[in-house]
């Protein structure tokens, strides 16, 4: 079954500061250099930060959506933090999508 990764945050693990950002970096450096790929990264919540250039992160998922993974921002989260103008990379999408998704693919979320 393909699947899709749930973002949470911009950090991974319970590491909020340098060294949970620095892993999330890698996590994204690593999975777009693989040959396996999910078929969407969903950012919820303060991830959608990850699609501006607040974080360093804006090559790796450029380069997953040249390999034909979706990347999707919460709308909620795009308008609460008012990044509709800053996000650099994917498109905004509904929580009706992120629905669709979980029913059609396996959830990895992180």
């Amino acid at each position: 079954m393909e699947k899709i990764i749930v973002l949470q945050d911009v950090f991974l693990g319970k590491q909020d500061g340098h060294l949970g950002r620095k892993m999330m970096q890698g996590l994204l450096k690593v999975l777009s250099e693989r040959e396996w790929q999910p078929k969407a990264i969903f950012l919820l919540g303060e991830s959608v930060r990850l699609c501006t250039d607040e974080f360093p992160v804006i090559p790796h998922l450029q380069a997953l959506t040249a390999q034909g993974v979706e990347i999707l921002t919460c709308r909620a989260a795009s308008e609460e933090l008012n990044l509709g103008e800053k996000l650099k990379v994917g498109k905004i999408a509904s929580t009706g999508k992120l629905i669709e998704l979980m029913a059609d693919y396996e959830v990895i979320s992180l």
